[in-house]
């Protein structure tokens, strides 16, 4: 029996420790100027975990201008979501066109024109008669019808015209009282009557109303120059009530006209 080498029991390796690198200090960074960092930084991505629905981004159903890529497509739209058509920027208003409503005019109800009673006569006469015991010469007659316009014509009497040369509408004349009422302008020196009847016969184009005051201004003259009296139709003084109911007739008269 062999004795038995003493056991040494291992020493553990002493290792040599190597002395701690130096702690470095964080620079102080001056804020005010940008920091550009060299290489491009990626973004985190997150991966799509399998019980999470796929949310489509915004901008791949955004409207787009030219031709789109055609590696990076869009997920189907779905049925329930109406499609999508860009529309331009600036639209103009298409024109509204509204077809004009015809109304008929609406006629006014005409109320008949009431009838003008007719209270005028058809024939206005003024006398002239010598007085009591004369006559009226016709030379002074005749001299007294030349001034004042009356001209020798139709039916062998005197006329007035709208003019004094004789021309245009014959507005009143002049008839002697004894038949058979002419006149005979070369015999007018020998010529002598009781009286002359100035008469206006309607209707007349002119106004009524102003020939009846031509017809009394004249038989005013004449009666001043024959030295005669004026008497109506009926031989009585011509009176300021009859010349005013002559003019009130002979107004209503170109009132029924109107």
């Amino acid at each position: 029996y062999e004795e038995e080498e003493a056991y040494d029991e291992p020493q553990p390796e002493v290792v040599e420790e190597e002395p701690a690198a130096p702690v470095r200090k964080p620079a102080q960074v001056n804020r005010r100027t940008p920091v550009y960092r060299s290489r491009p930084q990626r973004e985190p991505v997150m991966q799509v975990q399998d019980d999470e629905p796929l949310v489509e981004p915004a901008y791949a159903t955004a409207p787009t201008f030219g031709v789109r890529n055609e590696s990076v497509r869009a997920e189907p739209v779905r049925a329930t979501e109406p499609e999508y058509k860009p529309q331009p920027r600036h639209v103009a208003p298409e024109p509204v066109y509204e077809e004009p409503v015809y109304e008929a005019p609406v006629e006014e109800p005409r109320v008949a024109a009431q009838p003008v009673e007719k209270i005028w006569q058809d024939v206005y006469v003024i006398n002239l008669m010598g007085r009591p015991g004369h006559e009226l010469q016709g030379a002074t007659l005749l001299s007294s019808l030349m001034a004042l316009g009356f001209k020798f014509g139709e039916m062998d009497i005197f006329h007035r015209h709208e003019d004094a040369n004789g021309k245009g509408e014959v507005l009143f004349s002049m008839i002697n009282m004894v038949k058979p009422g002419t006149f005979n302008p070369y015999r007018m020196e020998q010529f002598t009557t009781p009286g002359v009847s100035l008469f206006m016969q309607l209707p007349l184009r002119s106004n009524a109303a102003f020939a009846f005051e031509d017809m009394l201004q004249a038989a005013d003259q004449l009666a001043s120059d024959l030295d005669a009296m004026l008497t109506d139709m009926e031989r009585s003084p011509l009176s300021d009530e009859t010349i005013a109911r002559y003019r009130h007739e002979l107004a209503a008269y170109e009132a029924s006209r109107d």
